[in-house]
């Protein structure tokens, strides 16, 4: 999850910000969605209003860049995501958008930690819920998914990962009562599948299941890169940002393309 409140300027202790009605984007997965994506500084994000996020036992925040170490940052597509989102008027007047990022990279399924009754399964309803008590006008908008890489190398097939991801999305709808908004997943960095030919059924099972889900969609990563031949696993800076632009563009196809006014 993006560990902002290690930065005190993006930390919001106004609890007049807990008040706001939210528009709030569920995100969840590995890494690529936690976020890792490094270089192209044209592309860095600048954390704005009304773009926030929520991290656990902190509060709400100002989107930024995920911290690690002790001075790198890094970017997810879904910070991108939310810009286009805000760009493109979604947003009503007087409310804002909230990314809650559950995220953990090196996660999956086959390490038990995605299924239902699993600990991160279950963390993310429970802060999905927490964040919607802030306020009764919170609203659930979209659910973003990108993993499969520990899957990938735990050699699972792919129609246990896709009954095992089928399963999560129907449990989630049920909990959240969100059977109504786009579920969106995402492939993986085009060179690292390459040299881990495995990555290929997974992600076809993925796309297979995205296409029958009545709101469900799948952003291919053609033409996208690693942050480099050390780190080919995780999109880069500027492959984050396109990757969240494609996301966006199946949201508002499955969404119907409605703008708030």
């Amino acid at each position: 999850m993006f560990h902002l409140f290690q930065n005190s300027r993006y930390l919001i202790t106004d609890k007049a910000f807990q008040n706001y009605p939210y528009d709030i984007i569920l995100i969840a997965g590995q890494s690529n969605a936690e976020g890792y994506g490094r270089g192209n500084d044209s592309y860095k994000f600048t954390p704005h209003d009304p773009i926030y996020g929520y991290t656990e036992k902190k509060g709400i925040h100002l989107a930024c860049d995920k911290k690690y170490g002790r001075r790198r940052t890094s970017a997810s597509f879904c910070l991108y995501f939310g810009e286009e989102y805000v760009k493109a008027g979604l947003l009503k007047p007087g409310r804002k958008l909230m990314l809650l990022n559950t995220a953990v990279g090196g996660t999956g399924f086959s390490d038990h930690r995605w299924g239902i009754g699993d600990d991160l399964f279950e963390r993310m309803i429970r802060l999905a819920r927490e964040v919607m008590a802030l306020n009764p006008g919170n609203e659930i908008k979209a659910f973003l998914w990108h993993q499969g890489e520990t899957d990938v190398y735990g050699r699972m097939d792919s129609a246990s990962y896709a009954n095992l991801l089928g399963t999560l999305i129907s449990e989630a709808q049920n909990r959240l009562n969100i059977a109504h908004v786009p579920f969106i997943a995402g492939n993986m960095v085009p060179g690292w599948m390459r040299a881990n030919p495995k990555s290929y059924e997974i992600a076809e099972s993925t796309r297979q299941l995205m296409e029958s889900l009545p709101l469900g969609g799948y952003a291919e990563s053609d033409g996208l890169d690693g942050n480099s031949a050390e780190d080919i696993i995780h999109f880069s800076r500027k492959s984050c940002a396109e990757l969240g632009r494609r996301y966006f563009e199946i949201y508002l196809r499955e969404s119907g393309g409605r703008k708030n006014t």
